[in-house]
């Protein structure tokens, strides 16, 4: 018997991404479970060191981020892990497990090329992508829409930031930002490059918004989704997968 999340709809499989190995352990232990789970893929998040170096942090990243920045490689090794050696173990032991790897930071896109042409690149800078465009134009990217800095943080306080969330019996959700701008309309003005992925939050994936960007050509994945529930209601909706922190939920 196939798994609910895997049966097809419009000759479309979902797919299941987990996120920075969590749920497997730590270090190269949870990296080396992750490429050996049923998952579709791994996301991972990516940030550069004080020496210019890509890095994998496993834990809490944005506690992290101070530290990487404002250190180098070698005094971090025990809290990282680097990008070129996280790639090469997931070639190696999951080499048909697609690997998306989300930009944290910008810069040393040159070295980036030349480690990640196989993944998917996605960032929130457009700028960002455009010069990595330019510089490896095969690789395929992804650009990820938050609201996870402007709309989220006011789903709870209406009231302060003039945040609506609504539902409909069509089981879509329509939130609107005080400045009027509203989820499907992200997708309006998307860089000037090919784009094969778009990274959004799950509580902003209407059915609008997954229109809109299968007619782009773009395939829709929604984050951080932990729930059986949620992703049922992510796959009617016609999106195309989820990346979770809680992948076992998924494996049972």
């Amino acid at each position: 018997m196939e798994r609910w999340w895997t049966l097809p709809k419009n000759n479309t499989r979902f797919k299941i991404f987990s996120y920075n190995c969590r749920g497997f352990g730590d270090g190269v232990r949870a990296l080396r479970a992750a490429c050996a789970a049923a998952v579709d893929g791994m996301v991972f998040d990516c940030r550069l060191t004080k020496d210019g170096k890509w890095v994998v942090p496993l834990q809490d990243t944005q506690l992290l981020a101070h530290r990487i920045h404002t250190r180098v490689f070698t005094a971090l090794q025990q809290e990282v892990l680097a990008l070129d050696a996280v790639l090469a173990l997931t070639s190696a032991l999951a080499p048909n497990k697609q690997v998306m790897l989300t930009m944290k930071d910008v810069g040393e896109e040159r070295a980036l090329a030349r480690l990640a042409h196989d993944c998917v690149i996605v960032a929130w800078d457009t700028q960002f992508l455009e010069r990595f465009h330019a510089i490896s134009p095969a690789t395929r990217l992804g650009i990820a829409y938050a609201p996870m800095r402007t709309a989220l943080p006011d789903v709870h306080k209406t009231s302060q930031k003039g945040m609506r969330l609504q539902y409909d019996p069509m089981e879509r959700f329509d939130a609107g930002l005080h400045f009027g701008k509203v989820q499907h309309e992200y997708l309006l003005d998307m860089p000037n490059i090919p784009i094969h992925t778009a990274f959004v939050h799950g509580l902003f994936c209407s059915s609008k918004l997954v229109e809109r960007a299968h007619a782009k050509g773009v395939q829709l994945i929604a984050f951080l989704v932990d729930t059986k529930l949620s992703a049922g209601l992510l796959r009617r909706r016609g999106v195309d997968g989820i990346v979770t922190a809680t992948p076992q939920a998924f494996q049972q």
